[in-house]
């Protein structure tokens, strides 16, 4: 260790490494108090915290050599790491490469006056001996601690001033991979019994402390290899013990386990304990006993929730969407709740109705979500193996599964750009082709994206051209109109969907309604959401006519809505109108805000009035990707949940994994996931609000319109 004569300065320009990570999450929100901070993740960001957030890969590296040198650090802190340790036993390679390779990439990148901080383990130990000091001998027994020790080589022959930091911490992960601390209170709480070992050893502290000492460290200018430890060496047993008395939580079905008993791919130390004696004459300060860790633990899980435990901000102040509901709503399902019914009663055929009204259709039926919906949809119209269906690229993935649900072929038609629905210009001349080929679809399903409507007039002129069927999926699209009809009449298409998810226009928490105009598709719809069963005297022997008999006529599912939802969703539609009328309100506030910040603002079809389900704005071809990234990352760093409505189907895991080769090319709806934003929108959305979208948007987009 040296110290310099010089005073520290008081403020430092810090890169992190592995932001989104459990400790990267408590050092950027510490250390970002009083220094300035850039965060390096592969995740965007998803809590409040002060600083600046890099959406990148460190793999990338001329994008890490370029950050590098713009940012020109003082001091770098890497928290990347793998640290599962049966993983890394399993994969040797990737450890190594990660650990160690990584590591030596990183200092070879950063500006040769910066220092590097390394948070390295206590597994580099074999665990033989307790209280192990920065100078004893290192003999790590498994992969991971093997390759964290390399790390820590690479980091000694680098050149530049280091600081290595061995620790074991604990903390909130904040919704991520649960740690053993937060696995434990949970386990607890429920009452679970769980095994926990005695004879393991080990010196926690808090992930919150564990931030403020790097700080102090960093303060004092310390260089070399320093132990950030508890004062209390415990078990895992001991360990929950204090755990359960500090928060009072029952620890009776807790069993006292050995390591021995451990099916564990790797070989683990039995003692891991460490001596923080070195940090602590530093510092001047003693580290805390685990009862005082686990208070402080404890303290912040009660604020973790809507706040972040060390920087004390909301997680998303301002969502994408949000419900509304009122004190109607809630009495209404108040009235429901004291009725004779819950589910299968008059409340369902009641907003059926109501529905069907609304839209124009002569048939409704409720259901337990759109994608319940879109599948009932496929099967009443007996799509199956050997049909093809074809949907829009820029879509949620249930519009496709509904297909694939009934082993049909899914294929995919390009966007047009502006409206992001699908290109009918383009359809025509696929229908083209496939007719050529004998090869036509049974159904075209639109998406009328963001509650934008498509042409369906001019869809309809191909479907009796074509002979195909059409099923719209409206998820987003309930009070939109084409031509002045409301979307739903199933004027123009045989099937019409809709969602009532709690973020969509109106909502019954879970829900979808299947509109149309067909007394044959009424029937089987009404069949298929509940597994195929009729009471209809039609279909049952003349033995069986009295009504407590009934009929499987077919395969079926169980897609009922019930009298509960139906209540909430009678309600919300009384209201309907309120809430487009509010989303359009937002829209034009939007537009006319938004039209000189070079952001390519969406477009709605001609003769249509969109529900403005969702808001989308992309960033200019010019700009190129990872300025929709960063700006993305930057809005939700301020509190602004900014959403991304959708990477293209066929591009997803799944379906890229089925047969991509017999996918349409769809360059514009690939081109559109890459730019596209979606902006907080909902009839809830303040104008304040409203207004710090609009600041935050413009202030992060600035920078890339020179």
């Amino acid at each position: 260790m040296s110290l310099s004569l010089s005073p520290p300065p008081d403020l430092l320009k810090i890169v992190i490494t592995g932001a989104s990570g459990l400790l990267g999450r408590y050092l950027m929100c510490h250390l970002g108090q009083r220094h300035k901070v850039v965060g390096l993740d592969r995740n965007l960001a998803d809590f409040g915290h002060p600083g600046r957030w890099i959406c990148m890969d460190l793999i990338d590296d001329a994008r890490l050599k370029k950050v590098m040198a713009k940012e020109n650090p003082d001091v770098v802190i890497h928290t990347v790491a793998k640290v599962d340790v049966d993983g890394c036993e399993k994969s040797p390679r990737e450890a190594f490469c990660i650990n160690r390779d990584l590591t030596r990439k990183l200092v070879r990148l950063m500006p040769l006056r910066s220092k590097i901080v390394f948070l390295s383990t206590d597994q580099v130990f074999d665990g033989r001996k307790p209280f192990a000091r920065e100078t004893d001998p290192i003999h790590p027994i498994n992969v991971y601690g093997k390759s964290k020790l390399a790390g820590e080589g690479v980091i000694r022959k680098s050149g530049k001033p280091y600081l290595i930091v061995r620790t074991n911490f604990f903390g909130w992960s904040a919704g991520r991979k649960k740690t053993f601390g937060e696995w434990l209170v949970q386990s607890l709480r429920q009452k679970k019994p769980i095994r926990l070992f005695k004879d393991f050893y080990f010196t926690p502290l808090y992930a919150g402390e564990v931030a403020e000492r790097v700080g102090r460290l960093l303060k004092k200018r310390a260089e070399g290899t320093f132990h950030l430890a508890g004062r209390d060496r415990v078990s895992k047993y001991e360990f929950g013990q204090i755990l359960a008395k500090t928060g009072r939580l029952p620890f009776s079905p807790t069993i006292g386990g050995k390591l021995r008993e451990n099916r564990s791919l790797a070989p683990r130390p039995k003692d891991l304990s460490l001596t923080p004696s070195k940090a602590e004459a530093l510092l001047g300060q003693r580290m805390p006993f685990l009862a005082q860790s686990l208070k402080a633990f404890l303290r912040d899980e009660h604020r973790w929730g809507k706040k972040s435990p060390l920087f004390g901000k909301r997680l998303f102040a301002i969502p994408y969407a949000r419900q509304t509901i009122s004190p109607s709503d809630i009495r209404y399902v108040k009235k429901v709740l004291k009725s004779d019914f819950l589910t299968q009663g008059p409340e369902i055929e009641r907003f059926e109705k109501e529905f069907a009204n609304y839209v124009g259709s002569k048939y409704s039926v409720a259901c337990s979500s759109a994608t319940a919906g879109l599948h009932m949809s496929a099967m009443a119209l007996g799509v199956g193996p050997g049909d093809l269906w074809w949907t829009s690229s820029n879509t949620f993935c249930a519009t496709a599964d509904a297909a694939q649900r009934c082993s049909a072929e899914v294929n995919f038609i390009d966007i047009e750009w502006g409206t992001y629905n699908m290109d009918l210009g383009l359809l025509e001349d696929r229908l083209k082709q496939a007719a050529r080929k004998n090869r036509l679809p049974k159904v075209v399903a639109p998406v009328h994206f963001a509650g934008n409507p498509v042409d369906m007039e001019f869809l309809d002129k191909l479907r009796r051209r074509y002979g195909f069927k059409v099923v719209e999926d409206s998820a987003h699209a309930t009070g939109a109109t084409f031509r002045g009809e409301k979307i739903g009449s199933c004027r123009w298409s045989d099937l019409c969907v809709f969602s009532f998810h709690a973020v969509k226009i109106i909502t019954t928490g879970e829900g979808g309604m299947v509109t149309t105009n067909s007394a044959k598709l009424y029937e089987k719809l009404l069949r298929l959401r509940t597994h195929g069963i009729s009471r209809d005297p039609r279909h049952r022997s003349a033995s069986h006519q009295p009504p407590w008999y009934y009929e499987k006529l077919e395969l079926g599912n169980h897609y009922r809505m019930t009298d509960i939802q139906a209540g909430l969703g009678r309600s919300q539609l009384s209201r309907i109108e309120n809430f487009l009328r509010r989303r359009r309100e937002i829209t034009k506030i939007y537009d006319s805000a938004l039209k000189s910040t070079g952001l390519e603002l969406p477009k709605t079809t001609r003769s249509a009035n969109s529900s403005w389900h969702l808001y989308v704005v992309c960033v200019p071809e010019t700009w190129g990707t990872r300025a929709r990234d960063q700006i993305l990352g930057k809005l939700r760093n301020t509190g602004i949940n900014a959403n991304l409505h959708y990477t293209p189907v066929q591009a997803m895991n799944y379906y890229r994994n089925q047969a991509p080769r017999r996918y349409f090319s769809c360059p514009l709806a690939e081109q559109y996931g890459e730019r596209a934003i979606s902006l907080p929108i909902f009839p809830g959305l303040k104008k304040g609000e409203q207004s710090q979208v609009i600041k935050e948007l413009k202030k992060c987009s600035r920078p890339f319109q020179i």
